[in-house]
């Protein structure tokens, strides 16, 4: 239809809709008033252009729509027929028309759903089985009470059933519910009441009143077609991702047919009629298989949908935790893990925007499952990637571990963008050996394939670090047995606290080497294991949702080993200590640090709260929030590890910076001419926002006077002297604090 044709309709969208229902209503006050003869005649005549007119709606307003609503309009002309069938008194051509009707409205409200592959086949099932029941009741009831012809009573009471399912699935599938959905559901109702009075009056040959609901219908149907919202019908709901929900209708109707013939059989219920009996059986028969068949469908798509991730299609995490607990629990041969890290889908959602960082890991998955196709990819974290391969395969019998490394990383080594280079990749490789090369310990397989995990995530980390793939075989180094002892161990240590210290590293004025203040770093003395690297027990931590747990005990050992410096009149001009995401994330930490201040009688001016930069916040709006309200308190708020992580200059563009600590990587070059630039640059940028520029990993003499002529604020690394205990820390501050006289920078 032409431009001109559409324009009075975009002036006024609700014009047809509007006229539907003033025509309808005048529709269903001349079937009441007319006289009981040709009352039936005055029905058809409502009935027959309301097919066509749900077409000429599709065709005007929502062409890319047809489908669904030809359906309806189907529907429509079926029902007409059915209607045709009802005052000719042919029951086959009512029955085999209500039939279409039912077909037509359900494989519409099918495609609605969005259902699709085996969770399509889960609602046919559950929809099946409705279907048997309501038939097998109707003939029950019928033959009891009487009602409609048999073939009538067990088409419609099935089909009503049917919708009724559809309906509840739909309501129950996150529907948004537009006027054209309300009056395709005022529809379904005005035919169901219509259905109710042919039970009430079973010789009804279109003179009785109850003929009016199908006026309603199909009124209804039509003002659904014509309302403008109807071009959103496609986008209705989303699809059927949630547990399904029909449910509530297939479930009660199927356990209530049982009932019913249990009961019968006990003498409560009056028994069906001796023909219908077979029936009956057949159908509560039929109907526990179809029930049976659709949880056990059901559950194998939940599991399907567990193990999938969505957007990449490749396996989740649980899928990698079942594929290693089968491995270590019946495998012959060992196995490769390589964990990946792309580190261009971080950079590419900072320049572009996640739809396409997205993109990009899609691609990436589809590269590795076409150039390794004996292998199974699994994605286990926003950016990361592990590839499980065999060793046995006549592929792999003669590769190494770093071999395979090498051929995964080249899978990922197509160029990116305009620049040709290829990505950037942190990769590591664990060789994962069946159950009976490892020794088990007393271990489950869970827990068993838990350590594992952990130590890929920590054997990235070494990656990482190192800038090299790193290799780690966890049969020759226990990892098993050492993660589960620091998973299961931190928790007991953070309960106790005996053996979680507070160890403070001094940052120091890079003119005069002045202690001006302190970070509080965690340490973890094991009583077996030994000194905890902080690295390990930080992210044991992290996974184990605990991080927040060892940021509050640092913030109040550190509030209260200052409070004693100022006993012993040696304090300094503040104390840092670092904020993990848990932390920043949490709604009530604006209220746990103000608690751990008043209880410690420590002013906020003194406490600095370091944002540690190489941590991935979610909500960095709500985080700035939480920050702001500290700051005006009168906290500091510092960026730790400022130039390597996630948040490149978004930190300082949205948070209330007073301190930027440059990486230890940077400073490490300031004395190359490059080095130099950067950092200069760095320094002026803080500057420029009212902050302090802090240089961290000050390793000699001569990076401590770059980083002075630079003007760097502060400077921290071991040249500036080593994280130590408390007692210790009271010492250096009473000899070296500022404001007592300390002379040029010497290493402390």
């Amino acid at each position: 239809m032409g431009a001109g044709g559409s324009a009075p309709a975009a002036r006024r969208p609700g014009a047809p809709a509007g006229a539907a229902v003033v025509v309808g209503a005048l529709g269903v006050v001349a079937t009441l008033l007319s006289p009981a003869a040709v009352r039936g005649w005055v029905v058809l005549a409502v009935l027959l252009p309301s097919g066509p007119l749900v077409a000429l709606a599709v065709r005007r307003f929502a062409p890319q729509r047809r489908t669904q609503w030809l359906l309806v309009a189907a529907a429509g002309a079926a029902l007409s027929a059915a209607w045709l069938g009802v005052l000719l008194t042919w029951i086959p051509l009512a029955s085999a028309a209500m039939l279409v009707v039912y077909l037509c409205l359900g494989t519409s409200a099918h495609l609605a759903l969005g259902t699709e592959g085996r969770r399509g086949w889960v609602l046919a099932v559950d929809v099946a089985a409705i279907a048997v029941v309501g038939a097998a009741g109707a003939l029950w009831v019928r033959g009891l009470v009487g009602g409609p012809a048999a073939l009538q009573a067990a088409l419609l009471a099935a089909g009503d059933l049917v919708l009724l399912a559809y309906l509840v699935a739909l309501l129950h599938s996150r529907a948004r519910v537009t006027a054209s959905v309300a009056a395709l559901v005022g529809s379904l109702a005005a035919l169901e009441l219509h259905h109710v009075g042919m039970w009430i009056d079973p010789g009804d040959d279109g003179a009785s009143p109850w003929s009016s609901a199908l006026v309603v219908a199909a009124v209804l149907a039509v003002t659904a077609a014509w309302h403008p919202s109807m071009a959103a019908f496609g986008d209705v709901v989303s699809p059927l991702v949630a547990p399904r929900r029909q449910v509530l209708v297939m479930v009660p109707a199927v356990v209530g047919l049982l009932a019913a013939v249990a009961l019968a059989a006990l003498g409560v219920l009056p028994p069906p009629p001796p023909a219908v009996v077979p029936v009956v059986a057949v159908a509560a028969l039929a109907a526990v298989l179809l029930m049976t068949t659709s949880f056990t469908l059901s559950a194998e798509v939940d599991r399907e949908q567990l193990e999938t991730d969505p957007l990449t299609r490749a396996g989740s995490r649980v899928a990698l935790e079942r594929l290693l607990g089968a491995q270590i629990h019946q495998g012959t041969a060992p196995v490769h893990l390589v964990v990946v890290e792309l580190d261009e889908v971080s950079v590419l959602a900072r320049r572009q925007g996640r739809q396409a960082a997205d993109e990009l890991l899609v691609r990436r998955v589809r590269d590795l499952a076409e150039g390794l196709p004996d292998a199974v990819v699994c994605r286990t974290g926003p950016q990361t990637l592990a590839v499980v391969a065999p060793t046995a395969s006549r592929v792999r019998r003669d590769e190494t571990p770093l071999g395979l490394v090498a051929a995964v990383r080249a899978q990922l080594g197509a160029p990116v963008g305009e620049s040709g280079r290829a990505p950037s990749t942190t990769a590591a490789v664990l060789t994962v050996p069946p159950r009976a090369e490892v020794s088990p310990g007393g271990l489950s397989t869970r827990e068993i394939v838990s350590a594992l995990l952990r130590h890929a995530e920590l054997s990235l980390l070494v990656a990482r670090d190192r800038g090299v793939p790193v290799e780690a075989d966890v049969a020759r180094d226990g990892a098993y047995e050492r993660a589960r002892r620091l998973d299961s161990d931190l928790a007991a240590a953070l309960a106790g606290v005996e053996q979680i210290a507070v160890h403070y590293q001094p940052l120091v004025d890079p003119r005069t080497g002045a202690v001006r203040s302190l970070e509080a770093l965690v340490r973890w003395e094991h009583p077996e294991l030994g000194p905890v690297p902080p690295d390990d027990f930080l992210w044991a931590a992290s996974l184990q949702g605990r991080a927040r747990d060892l940021d509050d005990l640092a913030r109040r050992r550190a509030l209260e080993d200052f409070a004693g410096w100022r006993a012993a009149g040696v304090e300094p001009e503040h104390v840092a200590v670092n904020l993990s995401a848990q932390s920043l994330e949490s709604p009530d930490l604006v209220e746990r640090v103000t608690a751990d201040l008043a209880a410690s009688g420590v002013e906020p001016e003194h406490l600095v709260l370091e944002v540690v930069e190489q941590e991935e916040l979610r909500d960095l709006r709500a985080v700035a929030e939480r920050l702001v309200r500290l700051r005006r308190l009168g906290l500091g708020v510092a960026v730790d590890d400022f130039g390597v992580g996630h948040a490149a200059l978004q930190y300082l563009l949205h948070l209330p910076v007073t301190a930027v600590k440059l990486d230890r990587s940077l400073v490490a070059e300031v004395l190359t001419p490059a080095g130099r630039a950067l950092l200069g640059s760095a320094v002026a940028l803080s500057s420029s926002l009212g902050a302090e520029a802090v240089a961290e990993g000050v390793e000699s003499a001569e990076q401590m006077r770059a980083v002075a002529d630079l003007g760097f604020a502060l400077a921290q690394g071991y040249y500036c002297g080593r994280p130590r205990p408390a007692d210790e820390t009271a010492a250096l501050l009473a000899t070296h604090g500022a404001g007592r006289g300390a002379a040029a920078p010497t290493p402390l």
